[in-house]
């Protein structure tokens, strides 16, 4: 699948750890796309080679889409630490239906489920 035209360079900047505080957003979620990393005690982990989950520097740029729809719910741009707001999704054919999924904003590659039609 050839990546989509706001594909961004993942080696042109360093990844943030946090995200600036954004107001809930209707259908969002949490998890490794937009959680902090950090140590045992709890201090936020700057360095990405320390991230204990590797599907962050994997997946830098993550959006939440609504495949019945193809709304974008919710993006998770480490690269430039915060939302993109000019992401586009491109539902797929295989892609769960009625589902909330995990999409890399660069290739369109589906990552995961996030919450089915009714959760």
């Amino acid at each position: 699948m050839a990546a989509p035209d706001n594909a961004v360079d993942k080696t042109a900047a360093t990844p943030c750890a946090e995200f600036p505080p954004v107001g809930p957003m209707p259908g969002d979620v949490e998890g490794w796309w937009n959680g902090t990393p950090a140590d045992e005690n709890g201090n936020v982990i700057e360095d990405p080679a320390l991230w204990p989950d590797e599907r962050i520097m994997e997946h830098p740029r993550v959006a939440l889409v609504a495949t019945d729809t193809g709304a974008v719910i919710s993006t998770w741009d480490r690269l430039a630490c915060g939302q993109d707001d000019a992401y586009q999704a491109t539902v797929q054919d295989d892609w769960p239906k009625g589902a909330i999924v995990i999409v890399d904003m660069d290739t369109n590659d589906l990552l995961g489920t996030a919450a089915g039609a009714d959760g």
